[in-house]
């Protein structure tokens, strides 16, 4: 009875409810990301690179399935892909309980939490690629720019949230601790994918379309937003060892900041990708986050890098439907989930590779030039998106 009232809810409150899902999934990412550079170099005795590699490994896992994710979504279903992503996230933390049991053999327990570092990648890519074309499919093409603010504000809110919930388990609890809030929240997250038992699937294909000439078409805008954001990857993992570093305190509350500026301008700006194209709102936003990483690099005080953190949400807040929004317009609509699948990718491997870069430019300099570095990346962005023009799908 539940079940077929649940189904029976507007298109409008269904994505929110899937929204609601991406939540869930993205705390079981944002819990641990604070603490894992600490976990890895105190507990386990590692260098800060390989806490670097350990925060990055999960969206290097994501780049390489991306594709199949999104074929997946746009064969079997966008439903089953959510609902494999959940899964494979509740087997992530299984892993870090290992990890967190094992402790005491640092060699076993940087295996376990590597393994679900991998599993955690699988997971996030199925799940919100999955859940990106449920959204599509239920809204409509013309509002896919409205799916992807939405999304964005449950990812980066629990990314926000996740990161005080994270540091106080971790105080009280170790990490074993941390573990068992994220085996939780996927199982939540499947059984309301699970819910819905009439999915639309008229758009789905047998035909896997070519992930490379997707690809080809959308790779500036992926770039784009893959340089835009390396200063969110260098804030979301290691602002807490920079406010430790410099002996400030209330780290908890810089991506709790974020998280408000970022879901902030969501709430208020959303619409204007779809408005307007995305070119002028990708301009503009990198401006604002140049500022914040300029801020963050330059801090001397608390107040300066909070600033910094709020401009870095502020800016980069609307990157992912501004760049998005364009990108889908080179490909057919029953490429939808592999152009989806694409473009994530791009951001993947941004913060795949920042963590470890983040790591290296810790051990051989000072800890705040991490920003420069954002701030270098975010620039190139800029000039990608002054000079990319916006085209449409033949």
């Amino acid at each position: 009875m539940f079940i077929n009232r649940l189904n029976q809810i507007n298109p409008n409150t269904k994505f929110i409810v899937l929204c609601f899902g991406v939540f869930l999934g993205f705390l079981c990412i944002g819990i641990p990301l604070p603490i894992l550079p600490e976990f890895i170099h105190n507990n386990l005795g590692m260098t800060m690179f390989i806490a670097g590699v350990g925060v990055g490994l999960q969206s290097l896992v994501t780049v390489i399935t991306r594709r199949f994710a999104g074929q997946y979504a746009d064969t079997v279903g966008a439903r089953e892909s959510t609902r494999r992503g959940f899964l494979i996230c509740s087997l992530a933390a299984i892993l870090y309980f290992i990890s967190a049991l094992a402790a005491a053999n640092p060699i076993l327990a940087i295996a376990a939490l590597f393994a679900g570092r991998i599993a955690l990648g699988m997971g996030e890519s199925f799940m919100l690629t999955g859940i990106l074309t449920w959204g599509i499919e239920i809204l409509g093409p013309s509002q896919s720019g409205k799916v992807m603010s939405w999304n964005g504000i449950a990812m980066y809110g629990a990314i926000a949230i996740g990161a005080p919930i994270g540091l106080w388990s971790y105080s009280k609890f170790s990490f074993l601790g941390v573990a068992g809030i994220v085996l939780l929240l996927p199982m939540i997250g499947y059984l309301i994918a699970s819910s819905f038992t009439h999915v639309r699937l008229e758009n789905t294909s047998k035909v896997k379309p070519s992930f490379v000439k997707t690809v080809q078409k959308i790779w500036s805008f992926g770039l784009g937003f893959a340089l835009g954001g390396v200063g969110f990857g260098a804030l979301s993992a290691f602002i807490a060892l920079v406010f430790k570093s410099r002996g400030w305190e209330n780290s908890g509350y810089a991506l709790l900041i974020f998280g408000f500026c970022y879901i902030g301008v969501r709430l208020v700006a959303g619409h204007l990708p779809d408005k307007t194209g995305g070119r002028s709102v990708a301009i503009v936003s990198l401006v604002l986050e140049i500022l914040g990483q300029i801020c963050l690099w330059t801090a001397n005080e608390p107040t300066t890098a909070f600033i910094g953190v709020a401009l870095t949400g502020i800016g980069f807040s609307l990157l992912f439907p501004a760049f998005g929004v364009q990108a889908l317009k080179q490909v057919p609509p029953e490429s939808k989930g592999t152009a989806l699948g694409a473009f994530s990718a791009f951001f993947d491997i941004a913060l795949g590779l920042t963590a470890p870069i983040c790591g290296l430019i810790i051990e051989s300099s000072k800890i705040q030039n991490i920003y420069l570095f954002g701030t270098l990346a975010a620039l190139i962005a800029f000039f990608i998106a002054t000079r990319k023009k916006e085209s449409c799908c033949s």
